[in-house]
C-alpha cells in the first residue's frame, strides 16, 4: 500500500510540473507574438503618416506639385479593408484600422500587398491624387466669365483608366440662383478605357458677381474601391464687357524657400475685333520671383479666342516664411485685366541629406576599427543627417553586409534611427573569408541617400583540433594500439586550425598514464613543427598491463585536448631476439702470421681455444641472425677489411667488409638454449698488412642483427 501511495504522489508532482511548463511556454509564445504585432502596427503607422505628410506637403505647394514616397505594407494587412477613404489613408492590420487623415480630399488607390512600394502623390485644385488613379479628368477646374443675362458653355472629359467598368454619378454642389448651372449627363456607365464628355452650361441674370461651387464625381467598380473627385467651378458675371479677360482671376500656392512652381493663365479676347500688341507687367512683392522676364507679348489675338500664357514662380532660397502677393497685368494700351497671385512661403520639411557608416571594435562603439580577425564581431553605427547637418530620425533604414566575393551575409530592412543613429553588429565566423568586406546602408526621408564602409578580415589562427596517434616504429609509419612489456610506444601529436590545416603551437603538453592513472611521463611547453610533435615512451619489462593513455592538450587562441589508449600485454619470452642473445669473449687470443708469402699472412681472433662464444638464452624461442658488423679501432698499419666470419666452424659471410660496415651474411639460427662455444673466429688475411693487426692498440666489437631488426652489440674487447 505504501508503494501505491508513493506512485500516486509522484504522478501528481509530475502533472503539476507539466502544467507549469505549459503555462510558461504559452506565456513566452504569447509575449513574442505581442512584440511582433507591435512592430507590425508601428510599421503601418509610420507608412500612413509618411503618405499623409507627403499629401499635405504637395497640396500646400499648389496644383501640379508631386512627390514620390516609399510606402511599406506590413504582413497581416487586409487588402479588402484597406485603401483611400475620404481624407484618410487606411491600413486594416490584424483586424484593426491604422489610419492618418490629410488636410484635403484624396483620390486614388494605395498598394495593399505586403512589402515596400514607391507611391506618387500629385496636387490638383481641390484634392490630391495618391498612387493609381482609376478615374481621371482633363481639367483641374472650370472657369467662365459671363455678361449679365448671358450664358457660357464648358466641357470636361472623364476617363476610366482601370480594367473594370465603372458606374459614374455626378453631383452638382451649386446653390446660386443668380447663375444657374446645367450639367449633362449626371450618371452613366463608363467602360474600361472609355471616356465621357460632360457638358456644363452657365446662365446669368442681371446680378453681377463671382459664383463658385464644385462638381463631385463618384466612380464605383465591381472590386476596386470607390474613387471620388471634386472639380472646382467658378462663374464671374461682369457688368460691362471687358475686351481683355484673364482666367483665372486669382492664383495661390504654397512653396518652400528655394522652391518653384509652374502654372499658366489664359488671356481671352472678349470682343468682336482682333486685339494686337498685348503686353504684360508684373507688380507686387513677388514680381521678381515670376519668370520669364519679360513675359513674351501677344502680337495678335482674334475675337473670341484665348491664348495660354505659362509662367514660373521661384522663391528665393533664403526667403522667410510668410504670405507674399503680386499681380500680372495684360494690356493692349486701352484694355487690361490682371491675375492676383498669392505665394505662401512655408517651412522646409526636413529631408535626408547624408548617411555615414562607421565601424568599431567594441560594443560601446567608441574604438574605430577597419581590420578584424576571423571570429570577432564587427560593430557598425549608421548616422543619418538632415539638410542642415543635424541628426535626423528615419524609419526605413536598410543595411547589408557582403563578403569579399560580394555574397550577401546580412540584410536588415525598415530599421529606425534614434537621435540619428542606428547601432548593429555582425559576428564573423572562424572560417570567414579573408579580404575586404562591405557594410552598406541606405535610407529615405523625402530623399534617398546611401553610404558604405569597408573592413578587412584577416586570418586568425585558432586551434580547433588535436589528434593523438600511436605507432610501433620510430619512423611513425606503423599505427598500433597494442604493445608488450618492454616495447617502445611512439606517439605523434597533430594540431590543426579552423580550416583543418596544420597549425604550429608552442604550449603543447603530453602525458602518459598507466592503467592505475599513475602519471608515467609528462612533457610540457612543447612546440609542433608543421603541426606535428613526435615523441616516445619506453615501457619497462615489468610495466603494468592493461589500458594506458596518451593525452595531449594545446592552446592557440583556444584550448583543445585529445587522447588515445593503447593496451599493454605481458612481454613475450623475448620481447626482441636481441634480448635473448648473449656473447662472451672468454679471453680469446689474437694470433697473427706476419712472415712468408703475402697471400699467406693473416691475423685471427681467435685461432685456437679459448674461442669467444654466443648463446640463445631463451627456453622456447629460436633466434635468427641476418647481419653481422665487425668494428675495430686503434689500428694504424693493419688490414682494412675482415675477410672471414666463422661461427660454429661455418663461414657465414661471402664478402669482405670494412670496420663498422654491416655484412649481409647467410642467415643462421640458434635453437632455444643452444650455445656455439668452439670454432668461432674472425680473420683478416691475404694482404701485406694482414699480419700487422695486433699492435696491442686495437679494440674489437661485434654487432648481431636479428630478423626482427633488433641488434645485440658485444662489449669492446682488446685481446691479449
Amino acid at each position: 500500500m505504501g508503494k501505491g501511495q508513493a506512485s500516486v504522489e509522484l504522478l501528481v508532482v509530475l502533472a503539476t510540473g507539466l502544467i507549469v511548463l505549459i503555462a510558461v511556454f504559452s506565456y513566452t509564445n504569447q509575449s513574442v507574438a505581442e512584440i511582433n504585432n507591435e512592430k507590425l502596427v508601428e510599421t503601418a503607422r509610420s507608412s500612413v503618416n509618411t503618405l499623409k505628410d507627403a499629401a499635405n506637403d504637395v497640396y500646400s505647394q499648389g496644383v501640379g506639385a508631386k512627390k514620390q514616397v516609399f510606402f511599406v505594407v506590413p504582413q497581416g494587412t487586409s487588402p479588402a479593408s484597406s485603401g483611400i477613404i475620404g481624407q484618410s489613408i487606411v491600413l486594416n492590420l490584424l483586424g484593426s484600422d491604422v489610419f492618418a487623415k490629410t488636410n484635403t480630399a484624396l483620390n486614388g488607390q494605395i498598394p495593399t500587398t505586403p512589402g515596400g512600394h514607391w507611391v506618387w502623390v500629385t496636387a490638383f485644385e481641390n484634392y490630391v491624387a495618391v498612387g493609381t488613379q482609376n478615374i481621371s479628368i482633363d481639367k483641374t477646374s472650370s472657369y467662365v466669365t459671363l455678361l449679365q443675362n448671358d450664358s457660357k458653355q464648358d466641357t470636361i472629359t472623364i476617363t476610366n483608366n482601370s480594367t473594370e467598368n465603372a458606374t459614374v454619378t455626378i453631383t452638382k454642389n451649386w446653390s446660386h440662383t443668380n447663375v444657374t448651372l446645367d450639367a449633362t449627363p449626371l450618371s452613366f456607365t463608363l467602360n474600361s478605357g472609355a471616356q465621357q464628355t460632360i457638358n456644363l452650361t452657365y446662365a446669368s441674370n442681371p446680378a453681377a458677381g463671382n459664383y463658385a461651387g464644385t462638381l463631385d464625381i463618384s466612380a464605383t467598380f465591381p472590386t476596386i474601391p470607390t474613387e471620388n473627385i471634386s472639380l472646382p467651378l467658378n462663374a464671374e458675371v461682369t457688368v460691362t464687357q471687358s475686351r481683355i479677360i484673364i482666367l483665372p482671376i486669382t492664383y495661390s500656392v504654397s512653396l518652400q524657400a528655394g522652391g518653384t512652381n509652374s502654372s499658366n493663365f489664359q488671356v481671352c479676347n472678349n470682343s468682336t475685333t482682333t486685339l494686337t500688341s498685348i503686353s504684360f507687367t508684373k507688380t507686387g512683392a513677388i514680381s521678381t520671383w515670376i519668370s520669364p522676364e519679360p513675359i513674351p507679348p501677344i502680337a495678335s489675338l482674334n475675337a473670341g479666342q484665348c491664348q495660354t500664357v505659362p509662367y514660373t514662380i521661384s522663391v528665393p532660397p533664403a526667403q522667410p516664411t510668410g504670405t507674399y502677393n503680386g499681380e500680372i497685368t495684360a494690356t493692349d494700351g486701352t484694355n487690361s485685366d490682371s491675375i492676383a497671385i498669392s505665394v505662401t512661403v512655408v517651412p522646409t520639411p526636413p529631408f535626408l541629406s547624408n548617411v555615414d557608416v562607421l565601424l568599431f571594435s567594441d560594443s560601446a562603439y567608441t574604438i574605430p576599427k577597419t581590420d578584424f580577425n576571423q571570429s570577432s564581431t564587427v560593430y557598425y553605427e549608421v548616422r543619418t543627417f538632415d539638410q542642415d547637418g543635424s541628426p535626423l530620425d528615419v524609419s526605413d533604414l536598410n543595411i547589408t553586409v557582403t563578403d569579399p566575393a560580394s555574397t550577401l551575409m546580412q540584410r536588415l530592412e525598415f530599421l529606425s534611427t534614434i537621435e540619428g543613429k542606428y547601432q548593429g553588429s555582425y559576428s564573423l565566423s572562424l572560417t570567414a573569408p579573408t579580404g575586404a568586406w562591405t557594410v552598406t546602408a541606405d535610407a529615405n526621408k523625402n530623399n534617398t541617400v546611401s553610404d558604405s564602409n569597408n573592413f578587412t578580415t584577416v586570418y586568425y589562427p585558432f586551434l580547433t583540433d588535436v589528434r593523438v596517434l600511436l605507432f610501433s616504429n620510430s619512423s611513425y609509419t606503423t599505427p598500433s594500439t597494442s604493445f608488450q612489456q618492454g616495447n617502445t610506444v611512439y606517439y605523434e601529436i597533430q594540431t590543426f586550425d579552423q580550416f583543418i590545416s596544420p597549425l604550429d603551437v608552442v604550449d603543447l603538453n603530453v602525458r602518459v598514464t598507466d592503467p592505475s592513472s599513475i602519471l608515467r611521463q609528462e612533457l610540457v611547453g612543447l612546440s609542433t613543427t608543421g603541426g606535428k610533435y613526435q615523441g616516445s615512451y619506453a615501457l619497462a619489462l615489468n610495466a603494468e598491463t592493461g589500458s594506458w593513455t596518451v593525452s595531449s592538450d594545446a592552446n592557440k587562441n583556444n584550448t583543445v585536448s585529445d587522447f588515445n589508449n593503447f593496451t599493454v600485454t605481458p612481454a613475450a619470452e623475448c620481447a626482441t631476439q636481441a634480448i635473448c642473445f648473449s656473447h662472451a669473449w672468454n679471453s680469446a687470443a689474437f694470433t697473427c702470421v706476419s712472415g712468408g708469402p703475402t697471400g699467406g699472412r693473416y691475423c685471427q681472433l681467435s685461432q685456437s681455444a679459448p674461442f669467444w662464444s654466443v648463446q640463445n638464452t631463451a627456453a622456447t624461442t629460436t633466434l635468427t641472425v641476418q647481419r653481422i658488423m665487425v668494428s675495430w679501432t686503434g689500428d694504424t698499419d693493419g688490414d682494412t677489411t675482415v675477410d672471414n666470419i666463422v661461427i660454429d666452424n661455418v663461414q657465414r659471410n661471402t664478402a669482405s667488409t670494412g670496420t663498422g660496415v654491416w655484412n649481409n651474411i647467410t642467415d643462421f639460427s640458434m635453437t632455444p638454449g643452444q650455445t656455439f662455444s668452439a670454432n668461432n673466429w674472425l680473420r683478416w688475411g691475404g694482404s701485406g698488412n694482414s699480419g700487422k693487426m695486433n699492435n696491442e692498440t686495437e679494440t674489437y666489437t661485434i654487432s648481431f642483427e636479428f630478423t626482427d631488426a633488433s641488434v645485440f652489440s658485444t662489449a669492446a674487447y682488446n685481446p691479449p
